[in-house]
């Protein structure tokens, strides 16, 4: 039987609850709307399952982290080219304020002392997340291996924080390879014109040998193929890791969902 935190209704309370506070049409306007991450939020009800707190504080928790990736996200939109026009200059300067605006929401919801240790913990994932994309962008190609680890420390890092201190280690070992898989899939979506993430500026780099922040033809054809070898190879992990996992997950509903989301995969394959 599932743990009775984790079914819909809960999940549908904490993505209305994020859409109530993330509403500011101004910045909308210019930054578009920010969604919940959904599947961050299947992850963070399992990690706090058994956690000392009463369902507001784990509501609490769960928004902070929520806000912290959105601003995470949010930033990551401003374009690191040159600015042609006011309205660009503009907008750069509002999606940068947009991240600003949801950092602080972050803040505030760990405003109680119950929450103390987990501000520190997010201040300081925080700050390792930047270093890691400042990496990214003096990024020299010497290895995909590495860039893989920092695609995980930057996708994973709150649920990593999060599950280290709850020592959850088996949940640690799930979002790694399903949060680096899913950002892999993003970057290989085809558009024709793409203005690079820190991410896909490392990816280009090291598969093309060259250095630009926009691509036109998305992705170009070394990257693709690096892409789809690196997808491949994560797909084959989750779905073994999903195999192995202890009773007690497969009990959830993140389990299921996961389950869900391979099968689907599978099924676009045939």
């Amino acid at each position: 039987m599932l743990h009775p935190d984790y079914d819909m209704k809960e999940v549908a309370t904490i993505e209305q609850q994020f859409k109530e506070l993330s509403a500011h049409s101004y910045l909308q306007q210019y930054a578009g709307y920010v969604e919940a991450d959904r599947d961050l939020v299947y992850f963070l009800l399992e990690c706090l399952r058994d956690a000392p707190f009463n369902k507001e504080e784990k509501r609490e928790q769960i928004l902070s982290a929520l806000f912290a990736q959105a601003a995470f996200d949010t930033h990551e939109q401003v374009f690191q080219g040159d600015i042609v026009n006011q309205k660009e200059k503009k907008t750069r300067q509002l999606t940068v304020l947009a991240g600003d605006y949801f950092s602080s929401i972050y803040y505030r919801l760990l405003a109680k002392s119950v929450h103390q240790p987990i501000l520190h913990l997010f201040s300081k994932t925080i700050q390792s997340i930047n270093e890691t994309k400042m990496e990214l962008h003096c990024y020299e190609g010497e290895s995909f291996r590495k860039l893989l680890d920092h695609i995980r420390d930057i996708e994973a890092g709150f649920i990593f924080a999060l599950t280290t201190y709850y020592e959850k280690k088996e949940l640690e070992q799930v979002a790694e390879i399903f949060f680096t898989l899913r950002r892999l899939l993003k970057e290989r979506k085809q558009v024709a014109h793409k203005k690079l993430t820190s991410i896909a500026y490392a990816l280009h780099w090291y598969a093309e040998g060259e250095k630009t922040f926009t691509a036109f033809h998305w992705p170009p054809a070394n990257t693709k193929r690096l892409l789809d070898q690196a997808i491949q190879t994560y797909e084959e992990l989750l779905q073994k890791q999903l195999q192995t996992v202890s009773p007690t997950l497969k009990n959830t509903s993140l389990y299921e969902r996961l389950h869900a989301w391979v099968g689907l995969r599978k099924s676009e394959k045939i």
